[in-house]
């Protein structure tokens, strides 16, 4: 069994890839889909095939697009190790707007989400109609939602809108034909406030109208795309033009925590017969860990759709799980301490990731006990020269953590949300924190603690509750 570190994939040469791992890197389709549980080795094998890559074609210009900046960061590290000059790493949203930067000749502000949801609010109160999308404020959220949605199915105009499906928007919030024209309202609304403003959304909508503008050094010899689950169909169409030779994109439906739906075929890949691979086997977790984690997925409805990739348990054996029930914060603070202490002590080169929800006033709680204690740690999101695989704790979102692996993973307060969604969109969003609390616990090599106090977090009710210990 390959025992694999995410930031030695490109310096660590002597991995022996598993036989359906090489198949994957040796393949010379044009067009080629990696489908694959949590640690399976999607993200290895883009690494190993953009470096052949690049070794190969040294004139060609090769990206790849990581989830989170977390994992670009590390992966730059070693791009700049290894003197890769012509392979390059970056978010989606990070090389759109400077091919945006390069055919549109103007200055602007980018939106942030808070920024948004203000916008967002005006707009609806400029739609001058009798409408719970307008009178409800529950319905923010959703709206804001609803007009990334529309800019990521490339729709441009109410017919289009009127007619597009909204397959993975979930199943809470209905809307009908009537609705539809509401919604467009509040997007023309939103869009004539925004002005010369630009938010995450407006650069693949926004290239792919003028798309021959689009310069060819601004261009592409060959793309690999991780989690491109979580990308919207816009963005994959931008990268399918940008692209002159290849594309490797790589997904796992059951780590999928946006609201996107699309088909392959509809952002134009032909990814059919021997140009889809399945990699069904993890080579991170012990089977402790997947085992857990699994009997939580089966609870979300993603188990239903054709893409999801059933999990076979891996046979590397570890420890259970834990779960630490404390009476109240300060008793969980100080457990949590004292636990990342008892790794550092027995195992001083472990990579410890302490994981949460929310990072609102989180980091800054924990991070200070942290610094009084003398106990050096190290925020993935923060600056760029962090490298997350590197030894000590690491602090990092759930969903930051996405493309990251640790030794150690402690995923603090799991705890309520301290704010529930409306009733009819309670089924949607419990799905998507499934999905990003199993994105936490798949992040464990080894060792997976699970923190809870005062108000538990109902998810934790439906783990087997055989298969972890309680502390």
């Amino acid at each position: 069994m390959n025992n694999m570190t995410t930031t030695g994939y490109l310096a660590e040469d002597e991995i022996v890839l598993t036989p359906q791992q090489q198949q994957i890197v040796d393949n010379e389709s044009e067009e080629q889909l990696v489908r694959g549980i949590a640690g399976s080795g999607k993200t290895l094998v883009l690494l190993k095939k953009a470096k052949k890559k690049a070794v190969k074609n040294a004139a060609d210009a090769i990206m790849i697009f990581t989830y989170a900046k977390s994992l670009t960061n590390a992966s730059q590290i070693t791009m700049k190790r290894h003197g890769l000059g012509n392979l390059g790493v970056s978010t989606f949203h990070s090389w759109a707007m400077k091919v945006y930067g390069q055919v549109f000749s103007e200055s602007f502000k980018l939106i942030m989400n808070a920024d948004q949801a203000n916008l967002v609010k005006r707009a609806i109160a400029n739609t001058k109609v009798d409408h719970r999308f307008v009178t409800d404020e529950k319905y923010v959220e959703f709206l804001q939602k609803e007009i990334s949605f529309i800019k990521g199915m490339e729709v441009r105009s109410m017919s289009e809108y009127a007619a597009v499906s909204r397959r993975g928007r979930g199943v809470g919030t209905r809307v009908t034909a009537a609705d539809r024209e509401i919604i467009y309202a509040i997007f023309w609304n939103y869009e004539e406030l925004k002005g010369r403003n630009r938010d995450f959304d407006d650069f693949a909508y926004r290239l792919l109208d003028v798309k021959d503008r689009i310069p060819e050094n601004a261009k592409l010899d060959h793309v690999f795309v991780d989690e491109a689950q979580d990308l919207q169909l816009s963005q994959i169409r931008l990268l399918k033009v940008c692209v002159r030779k290849s594309i490797t994109i790589a997904a796992d439906k059951g780590q999928k925590i946006y609201d996107t739906a699309f088909s392959w075929k509809e952002a134009g890949l032909n990814i059919q017969g021997g140009r889809t691979k399945i990699l069904t086997e993890s080579h991170r977790s012990t089977r402790q860990v997947i085992e857990l984690a699994v009997s939580l997925q089966q609870h979300d409805s993603i188990t239903q759709d054709e893409e999801y990739v059933v999990p076979v348990l891996p046979e590397r054996s570890g420890p259970k799980p834990v779960l630490r029930r404390l009476d109240d914060r300060g008793h969980h603070d100080e457990a949590v301490i004292a636990m990342i202490n008892e790794v550092l002590a027995a195992s001083p080169s472990a990579t410890i990731g302490v994981l949460y929800r929310s990072s609102q006033g989180w980091g800054h709680r924990l991070g200070g006990a942290l610094k009084r204690k003398g106990i050096a740690y190290m925020d993935v999101r923060a600056k760029k020269d962090v490298d997350p695989f590197s030894p000590g704790v690491k602090f990092s979102t759930f969903h930051s953590a996405k493309g990251l692996e640790f030794d150690v993973v402690i995923i603090v307060d799991l705890v309520e949300p301290s704010v529930l969604p409306a009733e009819e969109d309670a089924a949607e969003f419990w799905d998507n924190e499934r999905r990003l609390l199993y994105v936490a616990m798949t992040r464990a090599k080894s060792l997976l603690y699970m923190m809870t106090y005062e108000r538990e977090n109902r998810l934790l009710l439906e783990m087997d509750d055989s298969l972890y210990d309680i502390q």
